[in-house]
């Protein structure tokens, strides 16, 4: 089977798939929920994700490699205005929620 699918290292949801010696790269792991207001980062993984959280990402085209910025932060909830910069550069806002299930990678 792995063979057959060109021995992939990450799942459809971004989970880390381990080599046949069972192995586990060192990923780092962020959430989106971590990050201040300014940084930019890659979606890489979309953790516990439930159909509803998988079919709202997919509605407002959010997936894996997207890159945003994080815009503002609401103090009151954690609620997150972010920039997505593909395939044009629109606002999104994204509920706590939803943050602490995607995990990022910043790029710096």
């Amino acid at each position: 089977m792995d063979a057959l699918l060109g021995s992939p290292t990450h799942d459809p949801h971004g989970s880390v798939i381990p080599d046949k010696n069972g192995n586990m790269p060192d990923v780092p792991a962020l959430l989106l929920q971590s990050l201040t207001k300014g940084q930019r980062c890659i979606i890489r993984a979309v953790l516990n994700g439930s159909s509803d959280l998988l079919s709202y990402l997919t509605r407002i085209n959010i997936h894996l490699g997207t890159e945003l910025t994080v815009e503002h932060i609401e103090p009151f909830d954690g609620t997150m205005n972010v920039i997505l910069h593909e395939p044009k550069s629109r606002k999104v806002t994204l509920s706590k929620t939803v943050c602490e299930h995607l995990s990022v990678e910043v790029v710096r």
